[in-house]
């Protein structure tokens, strides 16, 4: 579980649209992939205002590496927000201020804790994961944000893979106020090197992409020749890819509904509930994430097989070596 350079870039980003206040919970303690240096930098690219504040370094998370002043998630945090930052665990091996099981009935002191979630990929580690995912509703308080990253595929040691539609019928069926969802290709994952120039020192395969990551958004709603509709994500990937999904509360949002996947929908109740929000997230005010790189659409290959291209935009890609290299532009 963790806070890598996307994960952060994304953080910030929504906190630029609104800003993050209050109480922020981890599911469990994340390990934060940012150096002191790169955390400026990345508030910097970002256009964040940083905090006056000192950065800890994180020698006490379980499973973060030591080869790096890698900090604590609560100096991310409190780079750019005085919020309150908290961890739940299931048990207090890692001092969790929250100790309960995700997959369980959540204690009611709990019950509308957090202002902003932050699930760092917690949900492939666990069996029961639609019992955490209706949790954490619980957990958020009305209009608290809910930011979840997942494994789509080829993960090695995942529990389970998810769908961008996985979390989007979820909430767009228990009436969340809005929901953005992405598909992040990582296409140089395997054999290949991260930094430029490195190829003949120790890599003997070359880059598969000019794109270190490639962040595309979702969106369900389509107009086809009936009128409006809502269809599935149809990602068609071979390289490794993840699931990054940031949904808004309503104060009349609902837990419990259980969607059922776009192919067997037949219920009109049910139909009408997703279209209505489907219609709801793409009018929504909140932009999709961008970062400040500019890109070439013509590099970017199409990752789904949809009857509709405007479902899958790429909103933003991360060239070798971001945050520190120059490839950035206003536009």
């Amino acid at each position: 579980m963790g806070i890598s350079l996307l994960n952060a870039a994304m953080i910030l980003d929504e906190h630029k649209y609104r800003p993050i206040t209050g109480t922020v919970l981890t599911i469990g303690r994340q390990s934060v992939g940012l150096t002191a240096e790169t955390a400026d930098l990345m508030l910097r690219r970002m256009g964040v205002p940083k905090r006056d504040i000192e950065y800890q370094v994180d020698e006490q998370t379980i499973g973060v590496s030591r080869s790096l002043p890698y900090i604590t998630q609560e100096s991310f945090f409190a780079a750019f927000t005085d919020a309150k930052v908290a961890s739940l665990d299931v048990s207090a091996y890692e001092n969790a201020d929250v100790v309960c099981d995700m997959q369980g009935v959540i204690p009611r002191e709990y019950l509308g804790y957090a202002d902003f979630i932050y699930n760092g990929s917690c949900l492939d580690n666990i069996f029961d994961a639609a019992a955490a995912l209706r949790n954490m509703t619980l957990l958020a308080k009305p209009n608290g944000r809910i930011y979840s990253f997942e494994q789509g595929n080829s993960h090695p040691t995942a529990y389970l893979k998810y769908s961008a539609d996985w979390f989007m019928d979820y909430y767009a069926l228990n009436e969340f106020a809005d929901c953005k969802t992405y598909i992040v290709d990582v296409p140089n994952s395997l054999g290949t090197p991260l930094i430029p120039g490195t190829e003949a020192q120790s890599f003997p395969l070359p880059l598969r992409s000019p794109h270190e990551l490639i962040v595309y958004n979702y969106n369900p709603y389509v107009v086809h020749a009936s009128g409006d509709g809502y269809d599935c994500s149809s990602v068609e990937l071979f390289s490794r890819y993840e699931i990054h999904c940031i949904a808004e509360k309503a104060k009349t949002s609902t837990h419990d509904r259980n969607p059922i996947q776009k192919h067997y929908r037949v219920d009109a109740w049910h139909k009408k509930i997703c279209l209505k929000s489907a219609q709801r997230f793409r009018d929504s005010p909140r932009p999709n994430f961008a970062n400040d790189v500019a890109f070439d659409v013509a590099s970017v290959p199409r990752v789904d097989s949809s009857e509709y291209p405007q479902q899958m935009r790429c909103v933003a890609v991360f060239p070798p070596g971001y945050p520190s290299s120059d490839q950035s532009s206003n536009s």
